[in-house]
């Protein structure tokens, strides 16, 4: 006879192991990555722009080096009409392989890729990892979580993701087109690493606390927003719905016997909510990415004034060779010279603060929010497919 451990069981039931949270993060990731460039196939996209909310937009060099004889990018005329090779992603790839042959793809295209891959990851891994641990021992943390909970681990997980993410910002915050198509360095692995060393550990976090407020406080509400809705507004439809079908069968069937718990366990056992339950995921999936874009794009706004206006200072402090007490002293008063210059360009601007902080919200969210949309699906998918596999067969529900 074998005996089993009833305790040990259920905690093998309930909680990802360490080595599936990760795997969990790298799908989310990946699929976040690619769907981002799938949905730049339909809205053109400047070639000179080095930022977009995936954290960087990998395809964004490459235009550059693509249309270097476009002046960056840009015919003379607002009305040029749209070249599959010179604007889409995938045609951009095709002309930069044509034009540099295959080493392109390591040297320029990988770098950024693998950036955007490795914060997703660390976003990812750190949500369930901070999940599992805030729910402790609970049996149905991965089925019904807590909404503070998920508040919780979705602070921590963008917290994680701008440490992580902070190397990443510093390169790209202070890189120029001209750097980047000169060809000083052979590739973007030695030219990103050039960065690092040139900027410094204190130019590296500089203006991490804009990025600490955004990160953080946008994805606690992105994935509490997901997993409330998914969860508890789901089961309360759900619950809704099961009732209204019970008496309804009951005042017009006389022969109507079942309980209710007879009759739900019916209904469960038939997959009469598997459509709902994946329109609910689909759903919460984009609320929590509407909601994740309205909290970071204003913060974003302000955040790249602060970089530009950190990167005349740190032209200026090493021509000047100055200690690092005195950059971070120079990093500490450049929060109060931003905001006097947002204000600044915000009072010139004539649009009220809503107006100025949002311009250009609509554009900006319909080439994002497919790409977060499908890295929530993906992440609920590869979640739940894992912890079916470890005995958790109350997603079936």
């Amino acid at each position: 006879m074998v005996v089993i451990d009833s305790s040990s069981d259920a905690t093998q039931q309930t909680e990802l192991s360490t080595k599936n949270s990760r795997l969990v993060g790298v799908g989310s990731a990946g699929i976040r990555a690619l769907m981002y460039q799938l949905t730049t196939l339909y809205l053109r996209t400047p070639p000179a722009k080095l930022f977009r909310p995936t954290r960087v937009d990998y395809m964004a060099i490459t235009r550059l080096f693509v249309n270097q004889d476009r002046d960056n990018g840009r015919s003379h005329g607002s009305s040029r009409r749209y070249n599959f090779y010179k604007d889409s992603s995938l045609g951009v790839l095709i002309s930069a392989v044509r034009k540099f042959g295959w080493r392109f793809i390591p040297e320029r295209v990988l770098p950024p890729l693998f950036a955007n891959s490795a914060t997703g990851f660390v976003l990812y891994t750190s949500y369930l990892t901070s999940l599992q641990h805030f729910n402790g021992q609970k049996t149905n943390f991965l089925e019904n979580p807590s909404p503070i909970d998920t508040f919780r681990a979705g602070f921590v997980a963008g917290t994680f993701q701008s440490i992580a993410a902070a190397p990443i910002d510093a390169i790209y915050a202070r890189s120029t087109a001209n750097e980047l198509l000169k060809g000083k360095h052979e590739n973007l692995w030695r030219f990103g690493f050039e960065k690092l060393r040139e900027v410094g550990f204190s130019g590296v976090f500089a203006g991490y606390g804009l990025s600490f407020i955004k990160e953080s406080i946008s994805f606690a509400i992105y994935f509490s927003t997901f997993e409330t809705i998914k969860n508890q507004v789901y089961r309360y439809t759900r619950d809704s719905m099961i009732s209204y079908y019970y008496y309804k069968e009951k005042v017009l069937k006389a022969s109507f016997a079942l309980t209710r718990d007879e009759y739900e366990a019916m209904l469960k056992e038939q997959g009469q909510f598997r459509f709902l339950k994946t329109s609910f995921v689909f759903i919460a999936g984009i609320t929590a990415s509407l909601a994740l874009h309205l909290v970071q794009y204003p913060i974003a706004k302000i955040q790249t004034i602060h970089l530009q206006r950190l990167e005349a200072f740190d032209y200026f402090n090493s021509a000047k060779n100055s200690s690092s007490r005195r950059l971070m002293t120079v990093y500490y008063n450049s929060y109060i010279d931003t905001m006097e210059h947002v204000l600044f360009i915000q009072l010139n601007s004539r649009l009220s603060w809503k107006e100025w902080l949002y311009k250009g919200f609509k554009r900006h969210a319909l080439s994002t929010i497919p790409s977060t949309t499908l890295g929530l699906v993906v992440l609920e998918a590869l979640r739940t497919k894992l912890a079916d596999e470890i005995g958790d067969t109350s997603f079936q529900s």
